[in-house]
């Protein structure tokens, strides 16, 4: 073979590497359907969840072909990839034979990434379609086996579909992500492989967001009961099929909080907790989100004291944390429920912490969480009887 492709995804590989090996779970992309789901339900629908402390899984699956997705990359790392790409630009104008032969697939990829990180998603759409006509190109010109030909316009039908889905364009995205399904199955990819179960689970988070919720549910409990399955089958499978049966308790679990199914919810999140203590340990920022949305269901079920158990464990992993920009969002919670127990004097001082540390965090969202409960904690004092 003329032009050789192991290294048409050597540049998202080292970005994702650099960038997930020290959190999460292990080298795997960040999953844009979830994360726009999850999104969609907190906070409109329950106040209990600040902006900062989100509940997304960063991570899913698609190790079986090598796919990451552009968020993997951190923005000096985008500096410096647009630098080496412009670099490339220079060197093909002195040996376009070159380039072509070589990095042209890889170049278009990196230039594609580059635009999407800036939002320029015309221009990224266009990047990602001239790599694609090279791909095909070469695959004419027997300079391409069909197999890589193949797992090419997989990885770039994937990058499109995520880039759709950012912008709202959810028919686009779901033909996108079918395209991405069936280049995965054409090159000897199993069903039940753990890139067709994150596949699976990226389609079910968009059927989520247009309620097509049949579609949703459906998706969600096949990736669940698959990985369970491999997990019982192994339970010393690799951290990426953990890391994707998370993603799907959790997504799961914040859809049936979304439609009230709470006590089913609750079961899902716990569950989640198990899975989660399992791929990156008690002591992780993924935890706290778990530990969270534990709590929210609790709430809304006004099981106060198993909300404020839960919280007061996710508080203090924060505190064992290094670092953690979701403290305010605990300690405001944890004032709501102060409230809601008629425990002025504490949800006054939690509350007040909360604001403190929302200042400093520069959140917004939780400063306004922890103002409206101080609010509260004062008309709840003016409405009880003079002693």
């Amino acid at each position: 073979m003329a032009a050789p492709m192991k290294h048409v995804f050597r540049v998202i590989r080292a970005c994702s590497d650099k960038f997930y090996k020290h959190t999460g779970f292990g080298f795997m992309c960040r999953t844009r359907g979830t994360i726009g789901y999850t999104q969609l339900i907190r906070p409109q629908k329950y106040s209990c969840y600040s902006k900062s402390f989100h509940p997304t899984w960063k991570y899913g699956g698609y190790t079986g072909i090598g796919i990451w997705s552009f968020f993997t990359m951190k923005k000096e790392e985008v500096n410096e990839t647009e630098k080496e790409a412009e670099h490339d630009v220079t060197d093909g104008d002195k040996d376009k034979d070159l380039l072509q032969d070589q990095t042209d697939i890889e170049h278009y990829i990196r230039l594609a990434k580059i635009a999407q990180m800036k939002k320029e998603f015309e221009e990224a759409d266009m990047y990602y379609h001239k790599a694609l006509k090279v791909a095909n190109k070469k695959f004419k010109a027997d300079k391409l086996s069909k197999k890589l030909s193949i797992q090419a316009r997989t990885y770039i039908f994937d990058a499109m579909a995520d880039m759709a889905l950012s912008q709202g364009k959810f028919d686009k995205a779901e033909v996108l992500y079918k395209d991405t399904l069936k280049g995965y199955l054409e090159t000897g990819g199993d069903r039940k492989d753990n890139a067709v179960m994150e596949l699976t689970l990226k389609l079910s988070s968009l059927y989520a967001m247009i309620k097509k919720d049949h579609e949703a549910r459906l998706g969600l409990t096949t990736v669940i009961e698959c990985q369970e399955e491999k997990i019982k089958a192994n339970p010393k499978s690799d951290i990426d099929t953990y890391g994707l049966l998370g993603i799907a308790l959790q997504t799961y679990g914040r859809f049936l909080l979304h439609h009230n199914e709470l006590e089913k919810a609750e079961t899902v999140f716990c569950r989640c907790e198990e899975i989660c203590s399992h791929a990156v340990g008690e002591n992780s920022s993924q935890m706290l989100r778990v530990l969270n949305d534990l709590a929210a269901v609790q709430i809304v079920q006004s099981n106060y004291t198993k909300a404020e158990v839960t919280l007061q464990k996710a508080l203090v992993i924060s505190q064992n944390m290094e670092s953690c920009d979701a403290v305010h969002a605990i300690y405001s919670n944890l004032g709501a429920i102060s409230l809601k127990l008629s425990q002025l004097d504490l949800a006054e001082t939690r509350c007040s912490t909360a604001l403190k540390l929302a200042r400093e965090a520069g959140d917004e969202f939780a400063q306004k969480q922890a103002y409206h409960c101080l609010r509260k904690v004062k008309e709840a004092r003016q409405s009880q009887p003079v002693k």
